[in-house]
């Protein structure tokens, strides 16, 4: 089971929003790579903390055996990601 708390592709950091900073902002974690099967799958949650957010993805799809990398992002602004693919 990974979780490899990087932020925007970069090297995981203290200030990585994948920690919990103690700051009581909502944060953006999205997991690339989620219960790869076929392919990768990709799961989100809005939370204060990695905890939380864990917890509401859990709540909608059930027990996680493989979580994928994790990229938290602060939400200070309007923001959009766009991830293409298939087989």
């Amino acid at each position: 089971m990974r979780d490899d708390n990087t932020q925007d592709g970069a090297e995981p950091s203290p200030a990585s929003a994948g920690s919990d900073d103690g700051e009581k902002r909502l944060k953006l974690y999205v997991w690339h790579g989620f219960q790869p099967g076929y392919s990768g799958g990709l799961a989100f949650a809005i939370a204060y903390t990695k905890a939380e957010a864990r917890a509401a993805v859990e709540k909608v799809y059930g027990r996680v055996t493989d979580w994928g990398t994790l990229r938290v992002h602060r939400i200070e602004a309007g923001r959009a990601e766009a991830i293409g693919g298939g087989g």
